[in-house]
């Protein structure tokens, strides 16, 4: 008996997650370059597919904030550097890809630390501190997000 109930409230919750009138989700790819302690943005694409969030604990952190900075998400990521070209002398990024929710205004990236046996931010000022810039905003207007 438990188990049947546990199969339809299982799956109830699946069809009431699901819904098919949803509005589309979007996803923020930000092109980054590695400065000695910091991070430089180059370049930014918004993507018409849902954010995928990977379940691995990387050494750097993605804090979404709204306008009164409070933190609506993090996002922890490693960094894996790619050239831009055959010189090694060339700069060297990476790619972050961030969910984009509603009242997002600024992404804050910081470094972790490890060493205590759980992450915390290795120092208070951000690598990088990004406000979106009004042409996302006109960009998400046209689509709505949820």
């Amino acid at each position: 008996m438990f188990r049947h109930l546990f199969f339809v409230l299982a799956t109830l919750l699946f069809i009431s997650c699901s819904n098919p009138g949803e509005k589309p989700q979007k996803t923020l790819t930000l092109s980054l370059v590695s400065q000695p302690g910091a991070f430089q943005l180059i370049g930014y694409t918004i993507l018409d597919k849902p954010f995928e969030k990977s379940q691995q604990q990387g050494l750097y952190q993605a804090q979404l904030l709204d306008k009164e900075g409070c933190v609506l998400r993090k996002i922890s990521f490693e960094k894996m550097e790619v050239p831009t070209s055959q010189s090694e002398s060339d700069e060297r990024r990476f790619f972050v890809s961030v969910p984009l929710a509603p009242g997002l205004e600024r992404i804050d990236f910081y470094r972790l630390d490890g060493s205590s046996g759980h992450y915390t931010l290795k120092d208070d000022d951000p690598l990088l501190s990004w406000t979106l810039p009004e042409e996302v905003w006109e960009d998400l207007q046209k689509t709505d997000i949820k």
